[in-house]
């Protein structure tokens, strides 16, 4: 995660690495008692004051964000656009929201004529209808779904953080990123199978593999790309490969032909597909 800022068009812009400061969010919140969403606007909080905190740093006078009200509730409804704004404290007069500033108080920088608040827009609901033709309006088409859920607020998303919490801990940005995609399933203490759900998560899968990684892939018939860390168990090893079968294209009581490599070995091995019930209960 990154929080990226530019003072006026034509400046470069500066990225800051944000992941260490998510991380202690993470370490912190106390899932799964907490509602899914609140991870989401406590990592959203900290973003914007992250920000707010760069502002004397880069020589700039206020923070635009992108958020329209009521677009996605709860996490973009009033009540949390102010506890956002309440906790990053003084500087959270100097948050400004062009999409929707026509429906919020006025801040600090329309009052001070900084910007024209006539200028901005009064933009609220889940349309995206009015940004799609302000979108044109700079050659942006097609524009990104904002109004799409975000995986922070996704319930698998942090039933899968407590699970890496619990286990081998919240340590390195790839663990983390690997969170928001694929099937997860624990097989193990120390031993988590991922499963790519689509090509490009495969692809992403296998271009990540590091040196004490195992790549599964299942050959001559369609099947998903699995990642499983090295120190997996023979029984382990097998385990992970039936599984991946059983989201091949393998024919019903039949076996899926796997290939198993790391920067060790390579190898292949015939494996049937695990069963429904078997799969339900490793999934995380």
């Amino acid at each position: 995660a990154s929080v990226e800022t530019a003072r006026f068009a034509g400046y470069e812009p500066v990225r800051y690495e944000f992941t260490p400061r998510m991380v202690k969010i993470f370490e912190h919140c106390t899932l799964p008692a907490d509602e899914p969403t609140d991870l989401e606007v406590a990592c959203r909080a900290e973003m914007v004051k992250t920000a707010c905190e760069l502002l004397g740093e880069l020589g700039c006078d206020f923070v635009a964000t992108g958020e329209v009200l009521n677009q996605r509730k709860p996490e973009q409804s009033l009540e949390t656009l102010q506890t956002i704004q309440s906790y990053v404290g003084k500087a959270g007069s100097l948050i400004v929201r062009p999409l929707s500033a026509q429906c919020l108080p006025e801040t600090i920088p329309e009052r001070e004529g900084w910007i024209q608040r006539n200028q901005c827009h009064g933009i609220e609901g889940p349309s995206l209808a009015l940004q799609g033709t302000l979108a044109k309006t700079f050659g942006i088409d097609p524009i990104p779904p904002h109004n799409e859920p975000s995986c922070l607020s996704s319930l698998s998303f942090n039933q899968r953080l407590e699970d890496l919490r619990a286990h081998e801990g919240l340590r390195g940005k790839r663990a983390l990123f690997l969170l928001t995609m694929g099937r997860h399933f624990r097989l193990g203490p120390v031993t988590k199978l991922v499963v790519g759900q689509s090509l490009g998560e495969n692809n992403y899968l296998a271009s990540q593999a590091e040196l004490y990684d195992l790549v599964i892939t299942i050959e001559e018939i369609s099947g998903p790309t699995g990642l499983l860390p090295v120190v997996a168990t023979e029984d382990q090893i097998r385990m992970a490969a039936a599984i991946c079968a059983r989201f091949s294209d393998v024919e019903e009581n039949g076996t899926a032909p796997v290939h198993i490599r790391s920067t060790r070995e390579s190898r292949h091995m015939e494996v049937h597909p695990a069963e429904v019930h078997q799969v339900g209960l490793w999934q995380v």
